[in-house]
């Protein structure tokens, strides 16, 4: 009579505690599953975004020429490609680079386009592998606060401001926002820096996830995978 009443009384418990070690597992693989799955859905995601843009480009105009029991999907994408690359290349044209040159100052006149159009034309030509003037990567010397903040320097040169006698000797650097867009621009002495030897992506790829890659960065997926 006792053994069946403590039996009733010790399964209940052992029960919940089966039923947590079950939870704690399946927390596991899920959490598991999750840092696997959402980098690659957000990469195909973005990919998948790019495509449907380009395809989108130039889908509209192939219609009108077309019927639309012609056009097959994937027409706009490669068009789109084509116009892109034909363009570069017409770009290697002097006649043809002082005309769209013409054209940018043109656009430039106008106060909401330059708004828009200017920043985002520093931002592209600031990741350019072919621009070797602007974000270079760079240790900012902080000696009063003992430590340094990473940044990219993106001016070096600002006879065009009429501001020289005030930025004699210093550069703008960029310094980011570690897990988000955004950060602070500086003007800071050129001996405050100290160059760092990385490509521009890779060091920005750093200060965004907060520099937690490290050079084993590589075997990360597997490390996950297996727990």
């Amino acid at each position: 009579m006792i053994s069946g009443q403590i039996s009733t009384t010790v399964l209940p418990f052992a029960t919940f505690f089966v039923a947590i070690k079950g939870m704690k597992s399946f927390g596991k693989i899920v959490f598991r599953g999750l840092v696997t799955l959402i980098p690659l859905v957000l990469t195909f995601y973005l990919i998948a975004t790019v495509i449907k843009l380009l395809e989108s480009l130039l889908k509209n105009v192939l219609t009108l020429v077309l019927p639309e029991s012609e056009y097959v999907p994937g027409l706009g994408l490669i068009f789109s490609l084509v116009f892109i690359y034909a363009f570069g290349l017409l770009l290697n044209y002097y006649v043809i680079r002082k005309f769209v040159q013409f054209g940018e100052r043109q656009l430039l006149k106008i106060p909401l386009v330059k708004a828009i159009y200017s920043p985002l034309r520093d931002i592209v030509q600031l990741f350019s592998k072919n621009n070797r003037q602007f974000g270079k990567p760079v240790w900012v010397e902080l000696d009063q606060l003992g430590f340094k903040a990473f940044g990219l320097v993106t001016r070096e040169d600002f006879s065009d401001l009429g501001i020289d006698r005030v930025t004699k000797d210093m550069v703008t650097v960029y310094i980011p926002l570690s897990y988000q867009l955004g950060g602070y621009t500086f003007l800071v002495p050129k001996n405050k820096l100290t160059p760092i030897d990385l490509p521009v992506e890779k060091a920005m790829s750093l200060a965004i996830t907060g520099w937690i890659k490290n050079s084993k960065s590589e075997n990360t997926n597997d490390t996950v995978l297996n727990g």
